[in-house]
């Protein structure tokens, strides 16, 4: 996320294929800068952001899986991963 080639990428991949609604009329359109935020926190894994290019050539991605590490304390300290995927809708 930190190469804006690759950022807009993504960008174009969960513009386009990534909605919140069954029916598909609600569509997220988030501004690149709100998705190196959102996947780029500080005590990030770089490893954890995994983009699926396809071997065809003709899209550069067509799949992108994250995980995010959160901390949650409830009596206990808990380690916890929030994993997210998208993938192109065809």
């Amino acid at each position: 996320m930190t190469d804006d080639k690759e950022a807009k990428q993504v960008y174009k991949l969960l513009t386009k294929n990534y909605v919140e609604d069954d029916d598909a009329m609600f569509r997220f359109d988030y501004s690149i800068n709100f998705l190196r935020w959102a996947l780029c926190p500080p005590a990030r894994y770089p490893d954890w952001i995994l983009g699926v290019r396809s071997t065809a050539g003709k899209k550069p991605l067509c799949g992108f899986i994250t995980g995010i590490p959160l901390h949650m304390r409830v009596n206990l300290t808990y380690f916890l991963l929030m994993l997210t995927r998208s993938m192109e809708r065809n």
